[in-house]
């Protein structure tokens, strides 16, 4: 080798490790400027939604006195998972309090979740303005909802999703990192050996399965597949694919007749998840399963310069998990089917993974052939899209403070009625409403047990999605919905018939609704009556 060649080698390393640190630091600014943003535009609800099944079982451990009925429904989702016992104890030790730790929390996983995706792009694009385009529309597409699966790329609120996510693209971006070839360019920053990046992917995926195990089992299926794509042979390539097919095949075989017949109550509780079934779809649902498919492939067969190899795998991945996803929906996922063992683990769910991908992959076209740096084009876009992501939010959740800083108080009539009852009714009492109560105007979906801290019969849509989880909990879940279907249009003999037997002393009701019982409380969108002792 000679020295001119020596000098040119020394020079372009000087330039990869120093566009390495810069990127680095472009990034962590990016990174935290779109935290931001990101916050700004999608909002944040503490108790709405799967909030409001999460957070109850927080609140039992850190007070086991809490919700002595129906208790079940709030520590279900702690079973399989250290989201709630981890949470509980960051409040013992900090001291903070429970609602500013999960705002806390909130922010920490949207920063690391962006920081995750950063790195996951650096590995696939060596586009600065490809990298920032990728993080840039992943801040501002989070709350984008996953095809009729029930999910959002990312909640407004914290679940255990919330911190799995960030740790499964990680360790997505550490599998790419064990299967990149010698060949393949990159910068100095990501020059560890192979083991390293073993040992980080594990960890990754360990520590959310500790959290959400359902969803690093997706992840993990996802880094098989990009592991077995990574081999230079075809043949071992097919060999190994249809390995993965025929052991997906062969569980969801054994997990499908093995499984005991469900009860009535069961089948009645996973018939209210309707996005569990491609036959209850709308064609706009279906259109968003295979589209993301038709993109990713397309993106895979793309062999300009500015992209790296682990950028066609990542695709060529997606595309793959989303097929298997599909066959293994299509066969075994029915309304009619004899059991709904392998529909509780709810296959299309790692469609989120696929979604993140694509994201990241348009993002990445966006920012190297459109917007590049150009500060305009990066400002129209912003603006364009997260105006449109933030008025979709405000109207998902009109009636409440677009982010609920947990030192500000309450605006919504609903929630600030379920404030008044924690503070003015005993522990022991149980309270019952309408079965559908987070479908009413104005409710915006906030969870009546996170925010009152009092037991409540079973409701018909959060309730019910643990019990379809769960079917030990089917029968009891039946029971408390049906007492309380349409339980504002009834008469006052007829809510006592219904609730007396199953212990309830208050009702809660939209305010028009017609009743002779006494309210203790009421506003203009509800009120908390008692009912009759005798």
């Amino acid at each position: 080798m000679t020295l001119a060649t020596i000098q040119s080698v020394a020079i372009k390393r000087d330039k990869q490790r120093s566009w390495a640190i810069s990127s680095g630091h472009t990034g962590t600014l990016a990174i935290t400027c779109l935290t931001a943003l990101a916050i700004l535009i999608h909002g944040y609800h503490p108790f709405a939604e799967d909030a409001g099944v999460y957070l109850p079982g927080i609140e039992k451990i850190l007070q086991p006195e809490l919700f002595p009925f129906h208790g079940h429904f709030v520590v279900e989702q702690s079973r399989f998972s250290l989201f709630a016992p981890a949470v509980a104890a960051l409040v013992r030790i900090s001291g903070v309090s429970l609602m500013m730790v999960m705002f806390l929390l909130y922010v920490a996983c949207v920063w690391t979740t962006l920081f995750a995706a950063w790195k996951l792009a650096s590995r696939c694009w060596s586009s600065l303005d490809a990298q920032l385009g990728a993080i840039a529309l992943l801040a501002l597409c989070l709350s984008m909802p996953v095809a009729g699966t029930s999910l959002m790329l990312f909640d407004p609120y914290v679940t255990g999703r919330t911190v799995s996510t960030p740790l499964c693209i990680l360790a997505l971006a550490y599998g790419v990192d064990m299967i990149r070839s010698p060949q393949i360019a990159r910068p100095v920053l990501f020059g560890a050996k192979w083991p390293r990046h073993l040992a980080l992917c594990a960890i990754a995926i360990a520590s959310a399965a500790l959290i959400h195990p359902l969803m690093a089992a997706y992840a993990l299926g996802c880094i098989l597949i990009l592991a077995c794509l990574s081999s230079s042979s075809v043949r071992t390539r097919m060999l190994s694919l249809l390995a993965i097919l025929l052991i997906v095949g062969i569980a969801s075989v054994l997990i499908y007749c093995l499984s005991s017949l469900p009860s009535i109550s069961y089948i009645e509780a996973a018939r209210t998840r309707t996005y569990w079934f491609l036959s209850t779809w709308h064609w706009y649902e279906a259109l968003g399963l295979c589209a993301p498919l038709i993109i990713l492939s397309a993106a895979s067969l793309d062999r300009s310069k500015w992209k790296l190899n682990s950028a066609n795998a990542i695709a060529k991945m997606a595309v793959i998990a989303g097929v298997l996803g599909l066959l293994v929906e299509g066969v075994f996922v029915h309304e009619s089917s004899r059991t709904y063992a392998v529909a509780r683990l709810q296959p299309l769910r790692i469609f989120q993974m696929i979604y993140i991908v694509l994201i990241l992959t348009i993002g990445a076209y966006i920012g190297r052939f459109v917007l590049k740096q150009s500060i305009w084009r990066w400002a129209a876009m912003i603006v364009a899209l997260g105006v449109g992501m933030f008025a979709v939010q405000r109207e998902t959740f009109p009636h409440s403070s677009h982010i609920e800083f947990p030192w500000i108080g309450q605006k919504n009539d609903w929630t600030q009625g379920f404030l008044w009852i924690r503070a003015n009714t005993s522990e022991n009492a149980i309270f019952a409403m309408d079965a559908d109560y987070i479908s009413f105007p104005g409710e915006d979906a906030q969870g009546f047990r996170a925010i009152s801290e009092r037991s409540g019969l079973p409701d018909y849509s959060k309730d019910g999605g643990v019990a379809a989880i769960s079917p030990d909990l089917a029968d009891d879940w039946v029971v408390g919905a049906r007492s309380q279907d349409h339980l504002n249009r009834l008469t006052d003999s007829q809510r006592i018939a219904r609730l007396k037997s199953l212990g309830v002393e208050w009702i809660i009701l939209p305010n028009g609704a017609n009743t002779s019982f006494l309210c203790a409380y009421a506003n203009e969108s509800m009120k908390v009556c008692r009912l009759p002792k005798s």
